[in-house]
């Protein structure tokens, strides 16, 4: 897909604008005019001006004025080993990098040893007022392309520094020596370690008397303890591919395709969090399980929630990964760091797996295998718009989730762990401390630098955290 195509994915206010990148501005003689509020812009209209303190980085205003409300298109230059310190915007940015690798990093620690490279076509979106740092880490000039909705402010993390930086260039080795070690690269994902054809051809489906069919696999110990693992919105069983090989051998795994997702039945209706919970239990009827633990991350945490809660002698103990209380009616008004369900409502059918927003909904701070969140994305733009948006309104409604989840919390009495990633850019503080205030007796566990799916950046120390939780509880 061409940038001026990926351009109009990323947000609504673009429609009208023509941007090319290249040459070929001008009109051909004879062609009919443009209305006046197309736009074309040629490399030679590309009006550089250097950036107070910046050891030379550079910066262009194309379209828009980032100091003030409204869609604005700016670039940035790196000048070779110059990288700007830990900071963050009020607003949601996407970058393309133009030229040069980008070396790009999250979190307030500036490290750039683990930065992650992004070559030339790559995309990053940087959520609303989530920490990053990035600039050139090599010996190249690197320009990025940076797409925004002003006023496009930056605060830095730590006022007291200067906020560019230049990075350290290896040294000359001596005479005879070898050369000098080049910058580390970052750290690859972890490795899968499940074939993913053979665990999407693992899948059973069964009827439920409700008259739906849920997809599902039941694998490890027969006689060991039975634990239900309920993905999230947009997903399926995959989702739990990179942890099973580290959970504990003695579990008896019994993995679900919610409805509307994955190979189950997509049904006209219906999506609360209670159709989907029902579901579960209907299922465990089915397979003969009298009880449980139950794992759910993000949607399959409410879900978790509610089966606990509405079947509680069926519930052994719940995990809760990346969930939420509600954000309560008295937060400040401000704009979510990733307003998924505005982008949610932009998305067309046939669904571009490949979009900027597809790419950002399963993004990470760390590296994730990335054939697994292509086949991610892949089935999630398969799932039917209409199930999309009947998750959203049904199961995720912004206006009364707080109130919804609230008035059931204190029926959860099963012993709980809550599980976040400290860069989750979903679920913020204000939703985490509603959970936790709910459940004041929960254990709670923070994966310092990891995102909205701690899971699949750091799978094994997720599954520590899991076995140990459900062996000392036992």
């Amino acid at each position: 897909m061409s940038i001026s195509k990926r351009l109009r994915h990323v947000h609504a206010g673009l429609i009208g604008i023509i941007f090319f990148a290249g040459a070929g501005g001008a009109l051909p003689a004879g062609s009919a005019a443009d209305r006046p509020d197309f736009v074309r812009i040629t490399p030679a209209d590309v009006h550089w001006q250097d950036i107070p303190g910046g050891h030379g980085a550079q910066q262009a205003v194309l379209l828009g004025d980032p100091d003030k409300p409204g869609i604005y298109v700016i670039r940035a230059k790196f000048p070779p080993h110059v990288m700007d310190r830990p900071h963050s915007h009020p607003n949601a940015r996407y970058v393309t990098v133009l030229e040069g690798t980008w070396y790009t990093g999250t979190g307030d620690t500036f490290d750039p040893a683990r930065a992650v490279p992004l070559p030339p076509g790559s995309i990053m979106m940087h959520p609303a007022r989530a920490v990053h740092w990035d600039g050139s880490a090599g010996d190249e000039t690197v320009i990025v392309q940076i797409i925004g909705n002003g006023p496009g402010d930056t605060t830095p993390v730590d006022a007291s520094k200067p906020f560019w930086i230049e990075t350290p260039t290896p040294a000359s080795p001596p005479v005879g020596a070898s050369a000098a070690t080049p910058l580390p690269s970052p750290p690859p994902p972890p490795p899968l370690k499940i074939d993913l054809n053979a665990f999407d051809a693992s899948k059973k489906t069964i009827a439920l008397p409700n008259g739906e069919s849920l997809a599902y696999i039941d694998m490890g110990e027969r006689s060991g303890p039975a634990v239900v693992l309920i993905h999230g919105y947009t997903d399926s069983a995959r989702d739990w591919v990179p942890m099973l090989p580290y959970l504990s051998k003695r579990f008896r795994l019994i993995l679900v395709d919610i409805r509307g997702h994955g190979q189950s039945a997509k049904p006209e209706c219906c999506y609360t969090r209670l159709d989907f919970a029902y579901d579960i239990k209907l299922l465990l009827d089915a397979l003969g399980v009298g009880k449980a633990d139950v794992v759910g991350h993000s949607l399959g945490s409410i879900i978790a929630q509610t089966f606990a809660e509405y079947w509680p002698e069926r519930t052994a103990r719940v995990v809760l990964i990346s969930s939420t209380g509600g954000a309560p009616p008295d937060r400040p008004k401000r704009a979510p760091q990733f307003d998924f369900a505005a982008e949610i409502r932009k998305l067309k059918e046939p669904i571009d797996a490949d979009s900027p927003f597809m790419i950002a909904w399963w993004d990470s701070p760390t590296p994730v295998d990335p054939d697994f969140l292509r086949r991610q994305r892949k089935d999630a733009a398969g799932i039917p718009l209409r199930v999309w948006l009947a998750v959203l309104d049904q199961a995720l409604p912004a206006n009364t989730t707080f109130a919804d989840l609230q008035s059931t919390l204190p029926r959860l009495k099963a012993p709980a762990l809550l599980i976040w990633g400290s860069q989750d850019p979903i679920m913020e503080e204000d939703v985490r401390r509603s959970l936790r205030d709910a459940l004041p007796h929960a254990k709670v566990k923070v994966f310092d630098g990891l995102g909205h799916n701690p899971f699949w950046e750091d799978p094994r120390g997720v599954a520590d955290v899991i076995n140990h939780f459900l062996d000392a509880t036992t």
